[in-house]
């Protein structure tokens, strides 16, 4: 039996909730060498500099390494570049010094296994990483294996198809020999939930799970999708270790601690971390008779707000003021142990987004548009005009 420690999306940031993702990781480690494991894996989004990619700062950069140092202290570390994480930034980590174990790092855009006939640790296993694949690289890769790639996402699967044949012979040769292989990807698995617990749809490259259930491995390793789930045959996302932002309140935050015994199912715990408590309250302002009032409303947020981050989404109608009334409520708010973060909404907004579910509910563009006009003070005029042309634009394009 190989005992694996998976971990992912990190996302580690200054600028954002910094000392709570550290401290996620230094508990990772800390479990990790109280519990024992035979290799500890990342899949990928070492940090987050907020636009991907980009560098990590100096300090994000020596805290991670730092922490990867004392890991390898307990056993080897695999670690797979992400979407975040720039090219070359971490490509450092395989040449760093540790006093135990090597830690392996690879951003090659195409699924690899690690040199010396992919073998890690005296126990012996074989790593097939897969680090993030840009749309662009992918589609280069796919090309190049003569797929015709115009054909919507219907070559994406044949695509990773390919290139996993490229390292399958050496791969079984390794399974038959008893060695368990272990995938690290970060990726998008078609069907997968986001962190809001919404089904991905769209907007960058999935792999389709039938090709990776039919690649031999005894456990994948996943990261990308924040939501903790099993997303193939053999495939689990960890989740990410701390709350990203506060549309994950309330998500469990973790990673996953993994038993795999070749040619098995593997056995998965997900092992839980000290996340960073989101909260979201909503005060509206708003005239009655008795004056100008805050209703502050508290239905998604904890009773006990003490050390938690509380995202303040204030409605401040135009002309009304309401800046003394707003002021109390961050005054209360704080009493209670809590960090602000202020949101300001204009009502317009607001009122867009109160209608949201209705527009995306409505079957045809065309409907879209009347249930998007009919929320605005529109004339009949005007809409019969915009439908008009809405009309002549579809009789041009069919």
């Amino acid at each position: 039996m190989t005992r694996v420690a998976h971990l992912a999306d990190l996302h580690l940031c200054e600028r954002v909730r910094y000392e709570g993702t550290l401290r996620c990781l230094r508990v990772f480690v800390d479990q990790v060498r109280s519990r024992g494991a035979d290799i500890a894996v990342i899949a990928g989004d070492l940090v987050d500099p907020r636009r991907a990619p980009a560098r990590a700062t100096p300090t994000e950069r020596n805290a991670l390494a730092f922490q990867l140092r004392r890991l390898a202290s307990e056993c080897p570390v695999a670690v797979v570049r992400g979407n975040h994480d720039a090219l070359g930034d971490w490509s450092f980590l395989s040449s760093m010094r540790t006093a135990g174990n090597p830690v392996y790092f690879t951003e090659c855009p195409r699924p690899t296994i690690w040199a010396n006939r992919g073998l890690i640790g005296e126990v012996g296993v074989c790593i097939v990483s897969i680090p993030w694949i840009s749309p662009r690289d992918f589609a280069s890769q796919a090309r190049a294996l003569d797929l015709d790639i115009d054909e919507g996402h219907a070559w994406t699967g044949e695509a990773i198809s390919r290139m996993l044949d490229k390292i399958r012979p050496d791969v079984e040769q390794l399974r038959q020999e008893g060695i368990p292989i272990v995938g690290v990807a970060h990726a998008s698995i078609r069907g997968g939930r986001l962190g809001s617990g919404q089904v991905l749809v769209g907007g960058e490259v999935q792999l389709p799970r039938e090709v990776l259930d039919g690649f031999p491995f005894d456990y994948l390793a996943l990261g990308h999708l924040h939501e903790r789930q099993q997303a193939t045959a053999r495939g689990w996302y960890s989740g990410s270790p701390n709350r990203l932002d506060f549309g994950e309140a309330g998500k469990p935050c973790s990673w996953n601690m993994v038993e795999v015994e070749p040619g098995s199912e593997p056995v998965v715990e997900y092992v839980d971390l000290p996340a960073d408590e989101l909260a979201t309250m909503t005060g509206i302002v708003h005239e009655g008779d008795d004056g100008i009032r805050l209703d502050l409303s508290t239905e998604h947020a904890p009773e006990d707000l003490a050390g938690a981050e509380v995202r303040l989404r204030l409605v401040v109608p135009e002309g009304l003021a309401g800046e003394d009334l707003v002021a109390q409520a961050i005054r209360d708010v704080e009493s209670r142990g809590a960090t602000v973060v202020v949101q300001r909404i204009p009502v317009a907004a607001l009122r867009a987004r109160a209608g949201s579910e209705e527009i995306a509910a409505a079957p045809s563009a065309r409907a879209k548009v009347e249930a998007f006009l009919g929320q605005r003070d529109h004339s009949a005029a005007q809409v019969a005009r915009v439908l008009r042309l809405l009309d002549d634009i579809e009789g041009e394009v069919g």
